[in-house]
């Protein structure tokens, strides 16, 4: 019985924190920061949307096939020359970045 106790005990506490203790925000507030957050949304949905496409495009260019049977720009050298870069070129910058930074 005494865990029964505990629990009235904790929701009685819980209850006059939320009550006297807590600072809840403003309407204004809230508004304003759910406009924020709306409006975050919406241009990083745009932003995705757009890389999206674009990689979809080059994709498509790469992976196209053409009239003649000769498949687009995609083959294993070139393939494994855009991993590289696509490896490489952010490691090398980082390199070079804290290099510079010292």
């Amino acid at each position: 019985m005494n865990w029964w106790k505990r629990l009235i005990q904790f929701i009685r506490e819980t209850r006059t924190e939320l009550q006297e203790k807590t600072t809840w925000p403003t309407r204004d507030h809230v508004l304003n920061t759910t406009i924020v957050v709306l409006v975050s949304l919406v241009v990083v949905s745009i932003g995705l949307f757009g890389v999206d496409f674009l990689v979809s495009q080059v994709v498509k260019l790469i992976t196209v096939t053409r009239i003649d049977s000769v498949r687009g720009l995609f083959t294993p050298t070139t393939f494994f020359i855009f991993v590289a870069l696509v490896i490489a070129v952010p490691i090398a910058v980082s390199t070079l970045r804290r290099r510079l930074d010292r």
